[in-house]
């Protein structure tokens, strides 16, 4: 999977970009600091940041309240699918057990270990 740090988040897959609350033109952008949750005018259909279920062109995007911010679980018009998490607390949802690959930051958890734990074994990448 192809991850690529960029400003002050990280473009993943060439599709998404996961950040604090930034935002890039042409991309699908997934906060992890949740938003408000009411907003009036026009809004970008692109930015997520609040908890909740999304259909975006086909790809399907879970976004629950993590330990430390927002996480989400996206399966793609492909089939493929991936979460990206800050916590153990994510897996009582079975969307993200069901994901073929996590993303996760190390200085939050330590996923690999955790997966090991819960005898789940799927693709983990480490935001650096």
């Amino acid at each position: 999977m192809k991850i690529e740090k960029k400003d002050n988040g990280y473009i993943i897959a060439d599709e998404f970009y996961f950040s604090a609350d930034g935002e890039q033109n042409g991309l699908y952008n997934l906060n992890y600091n949740i938003g408000e949750d009411v907003l009036y005018g026009k809004q970008s259909s692109e930015k997520i940041n609040y908890p909740g279920e999304y259909d975006i062109q086909g790809n399907y995007i879970k976004c629950i309240s993590g330990k430390n911010g927002l996480c989400y679980f996206i399966k793609k018009t492909s089939g493929e699918s991936f979460a990206i998490v800050d916590s153990v607390k994510v897996f009582e949802d079975d969307d993200f057990c069901s994901a073929e690959k996590f993303i996760y930051e190390e200085d939050k958890i330590d996923l690999p270990s955790e997966l090991e734990k819960m005898e789940l074994s799927s693709e983990c990448y480490a935001l650096k």
